[in-house]
């Protein structure tokens, strides 16, 4: 399972610069989608913010990342790549998080409130085959995305499936 129930960190939203420095240094050593994906566990499975130090210690541990990443966001050669990679998704039209581009289109914001049905409809439509999902990405995050798009749409399909429970059970 991708994601169990869990609860928002506190605070939320918190500062995530340290952490992307990790996940920058994750990506130097081709271990981006293990620290993703435990990082997005720490954060809203546990609800440890990431904006802690014990919380990202907590994901680089369960990613199998090598001690040395509590380093990165020290290393001036990591801050760099970032500003890079942040440049990069500028450039590609990225102006917020979290955005998650599906079919070409970049979806922003968060999924909660009343546009998230909307949001969890039009992802899923653009849902197609896995050639078509991500067009304009680096090599490391394409490899991600190929690896992760069937757990991708079970999300996806959990979030409507919650979403239209949500809307039954208020009578709408």
């Amino acid at each position: 399972m991708l994601l169990a129930a869990g609860s928002w960190p506190y605070p939320w939203p918190n500062d995530g610069l340290r952490v992307m420095r990790v996940a920058t240094f994750a990506q130097t050593l081709g271990m981006a989608k293990k620290f993703a994906l435990a990082a997005f566990r720490t954060q809203f499975v546990l609800g440890q913010p990431l904006n802690e130090w014990y919380a990202i210690a907590t994901a680089v541990k369960d990613a199998g990342l090598p001690r040395e990443a509590m380093d990165a966001p020290f290393d001036p050669d990591i801050k760099e790549l970032l500003r890079a990679n942040t440049d990069h998704a500028i450039d590609h039209g990225v102006f917020g998080v979290p955005t998650v581009a599906v079919g070409g289109r970049l979806f922003w914001g968060d999924a909660t409130g009343a546009a998230n049905s909307e949001r969890i409809d039009s992802v899923r439509r653009l849902l197609g085959p896995e050639e078509d999902i991500v067009t304009e990405l680096s090599a490391p995050m394409r490899a991600a995305v190929d690896e992760t798009l069937p757990a991708v749409r079970q999300l996806v399909e959990d979030l409507l499936a919650s979403s239209q429970s949500e809307r039954a059970q208020k009578g709408g």
